[in-house]
């Protein structure tokens, strides 16, 4: 189709350090529009999640966060190669001789994401109180249905639960909630469904929030200072990440609020 429309030539040469850099950018797409200090946060803090949340959720043996990053190194080590096995534990093995501890690096960096396109369902009810596998029935019949949930967020009252989804999802997601409900002779009849339409979540997260205290009332200040209405926040176990639903005319503002 471009035959005859493409030159060859010499452009300029790239160094190392960019090839790196464009690495690290990735196929994130947050990332695309990241300042070139910060396109390593986002890696970083996936990774520290891995090693300290994700590895340690299916399995009955305790797994070392510090053998973990050992091994991430090797593995990235020998990426060109065909490393085997023994390879990979001689590169820990002498990871641990020499006593270096591998850092993510992002221990002093934190960054703000958002979704826009998005609507909140909150169902609350005495249906929901102390009733064993209500959770589960909400999202296996929203995934039964095809609906992708972006953000959860239930109360320790157990009253209600509120899920984030697209808004081209709305219609399914309603439809499969009230079936539920109907369709259940058990669910008293009070149990209500809300809906919060065009809202946005915005997420702070990085390494730099674990064991911090006053993270979550410096976020939730910011966005009160600014005028913005939180409609419903979580937090993840992991102290990674907090996560704020708002109005989506208010998503921009509040990502620079937090991002200052």
């Amino acid at each position: 189709m471009r035959e005859g429309q493409v030159q060859e030539g010499f452009v300029r040469k790239v160094e190392l350090d960019e090839i790196a850099r464009l690495l690290i950018r990735g196929g994130w797409p947050e990332n695309i529009d990241m300042a070139e200090e910060d396109i390593g946060i986002i890696p970083e803090s996936y990774i520290e999640a891995v090693i300290t949340k994700d590895m340690h959720e299916r399995q009955t043996k305790k797994r070392s966060p510090q053998k973990m990053r050992m091994l991430i190194k090797a593995l990235a080590r020998h990426e060109a190669s065909l490393a085997g096995d023994q390879t990979l534990v001689k590169d820990i093995e002498d990871e641990q001789f020499e006593g270096t501890l591998i850092s993510t690096g992002s221990a002093h960096k934190t960054a703000v994401l958002s979704d826009k396109d998005l609507d909140l369902i909150t169902v609350y009810g005495t249906g929901l109180l102390g009733r064993v596998g209500m959770s589960g029935a909400i999202f296996s019949c929203l995934a039964s249905a095809g609906v992708n949930v972006r953000f959860i967020a239930q109360t320790s009252s157990e009253y209600s639960i509120s899920f984030a989804i697209r808004t081209e999802e709305k219609e399914r997601a309603l439809t499969a909630i009230r079936s539920l409900f109907k369709d259940n002779p058990l669910l008293p009849l009070d149990d209500v469904v809300v809906l919060n339409q065009a809202v946005g979540i915005v997420t702070v997260f990085g390494s730099r929030m674990r064991n911090l205290p006053g993270t979550s009332g410096a976020v939730y200040s910011a966005l009160g200072n600014a005028g913005i209405n939180i409609i419903a926040s979580a937090q993840g176990g992991e102290e990674l990440s907090i996560s704020v639903v708002v109005a989506a005319a208010d998503v921009d503002k509040a990502a620079n609020v937090i991002a200052k």
